[in-house]
């Protein structure tokens, strides 16, 4: 049609009312998504604890990747409750340099503007994103009134080891070896890695049923006399466990 396409300003406008009016509903969707998760472990309680899974990703393979994502998912409901994105690069600045040059005045003076939008926040290795992403979610995870105490893994436990180095293992005293109260031994290990497999094996068919048996694996191995973990209740809201973080593995 011969028609002049747009020009570099007009398309940054567009895309900025685009960027507000999807911040502004995935703002609604997951406050919504809080209520449900919080509602589903309703018990009076100030803070909700709950069983959660933790994994990364980055937007390239490799471990040269410059942006990654972790993502922390209720395992009651399956809502993604919270993610952090970790970024080795702002593509405003490296668009701004471009267009101003680095070095310029114009650069310095947009740049004062840009620093509370500034895109980079990590510093290290692309491969400790995961570890990073972690760690600011479980610190930010009491804000929106939650705590995370039992963490689902697939056998990767660099991040878990990572949580309780930073934040929870030396505070509770507790390490993943040795044979105090709550230290992940390798028996432990092993058994909760059957329970899983015959939870799964026994239901085939039924997610329900499955669902259930693997839940009431996770309460009974964490249930003490002070505080049992195993009534239908518990069970079907797998609510009320210690409040010290714990791991499960399963192997693949």
């Amino acid at each position: 049609m011969n028609i002049d396409p747009f020009s570099s300003t007009t398309y940054g406008k567009c895309v900025r009312r685009l960027d507000n009016a999807y911040t502004l509903a995935s703002e609604n969707l997951f406050a919504e998504i809080l209520r449900e998760i919080k509602n589903a472990y309703e018990n009076g309680a100030e803070i909700a604890e709950l069983s959660v899974s933790f994994d990364g990703t980055w937007l390239t393979r490799g471990h040269t990747s410059l942006i990654g994502v972790g993502s922390v998912i209720d395992m009651l409901t399956g809502y993604n409750v919270d993610f952090e994105v970790m970024s080795k690069v702002c593509r405003h600045c490296s668009v701004a340099k471009n267009k101003l040059g680095p070095s310029s005045a114009e650069f310095s003076i947009w740049y004062e503007g840009h620093k509370s939008e500034y895109d980079i926040n990590h510093l290290d290795s692309s491969t400790s994103m995961e570890m990073e992403a972690a760690l600011t979610l479980w610190k930010r995870s009491t804000s929106l009134v939650f705590r995370y105490i039992t963490v689902l893994s697939d056998g990767d436990c660099k991040t878990f080891n990572y949580l309780c180095e930073k934040k929870y293992g030396r505070a509770q005293g507790i390490s993943l070896g040795g044979k105090a109260h709550g230290s992940l031994k390798k028996a432990t290990i092993k058994k909760l890695t059957t329970y899983y497999q015959k939870a799964i094996l026994r239901n085939k068919g039924d997610v329900n049923a499955m669902k259930t048996a693997i839940y009431a694996t996770l309460l009974h191995n964490i249930s003490t006399d002070a505080k049992p973990q195993h009534s239908s209740v518990l069970l079907e809201k797998t609510h009320g466990v210690s409040t010290n973080l714990s791991l499960v593995m399963v192997k693949t």
